[in-house]
């Protein structure tokens, strides 16, 4: 049945909640599959404690060990991205007892006041 604006979708309609996706599935899969853990490699590679196939140490360079670092670091905490802000900001500026009042204009017209009140 074709889209129809205004008319609701069948029930049964869409993807399942909770349906995961196969890529990522069959890779993980694969990795429970050989007893691998990506994220438990970098752990040891970062505390100086890999082995080998026949399970004696290797040694590690600290460079190596950093970039693992920063990899894992990545999975802790959230990336900041940079968020671009288009139109025109209007400042009036009045004494400090009063209130600072900035008006934006976005790019469909629209204006937004923002007041902030100096200390």
């Amino acid at each position: 049945m074709k889209f129809q604006k205004g008319v609701p979708r069948h029930p049964d309609a869409g993807r399942k909640a909770g349906t995961v996706n196969k890529k990522p599935f069959d890779l993980l899969d694969i990795l429970r599959k050989a007893a691998c853990n990506p994220f438990e490699f970098m752990a040891s590679v970062v505390q100086d404690n890999v082995l080998d196939l026949d399970g004696k140490p290797v040694e590690v360079n600290i460079d190596q060990r950093i970039n693992c670092a920063k990899e894992l670091g990545k999975y802790l905490l959230p990336q900041k991205r940079s968020i671009d802000v288009t139109g025109t900001i209007i400042l009036e500026k009045t004494p400090a007892e009063e209130l600072a009042r900035a008006t934006i204009i976005n790019p469909a017209g629209e204006q937004q006041v923002i007041e902030h009140r100096a200390n």
